[in-house]
């Protein structure tokens, strides 16, 4: 197929790697640095781990085995899916695909953490603490995939009800 979208072209060259890559819609997925525990995933409106996805040898999130395991929470809305797939087979598992192929690229959110104070009204101090993206690749390639998974999913709504 000859096409310009760059989650088909993800797609497409996750799908002729070596590599065997594994989608899975679940409830929750196995912390490998935990003997498998199994830890939950959550939908939009909650705090926590909406999708991961499991590579060979990585530190954070390791595979079980040689594949990479690529999770997306069964509670998230079907467009949550759409993106939150982009997000760890588009953006983190491509790139571990691209530095497979040699390429040098971190497939990892690496964040540097900031905490702001400011004082309400009532002169009470907020505590906001909040984090940046430092890794631009990683992110660069995130935002592309989940804003296309988006606009696909929202113009194929009308044709699949």
């Amino acid at each position: 197929a000859d096409s310009e979208s760059g989650n088909f072209t993800s797609l497409l060259t996750l799908s002729n790697s070596k590599t065997v890559y594994k989608f899975i819609v679940a409830d929750s997925y196995p912390d490998m640095n935990n003997d498998g525990k199994s830890v939950p995933l959550v939908s939009e409106n909650e705090n926590g781990t909406k999708g991961v996805t499991l590579l060979p040898g990585n530190k954070h999130d390791p595979s079980p085995d040689d594949a990479v395991w690529i999770y997306t929470g069964d509670k998230l809305t079907k467009e949550g899916q759409a993106v939150n797939t982009a997000h760890e087979g588009f953006g983190h598992a491509i790139l571990y695909e691209r530095q497979q192929q040699g390429e040098d690229v971190d497939y990892n959110h690496n964040y540097v953490g900031t905490v702001i104070t400011e004082t309400n009204a009532e002169g009470k101090v907020e505590y906001a603490i909040g984090r940046k993206e430092t890794n631009e690749a990683l992110g660069n390639q995130i935002k592309s995939s989940e804003s296309e998974a988006k606009q696909n999913f929202n113009n194929g709504k009308d044709k699949n009800p």
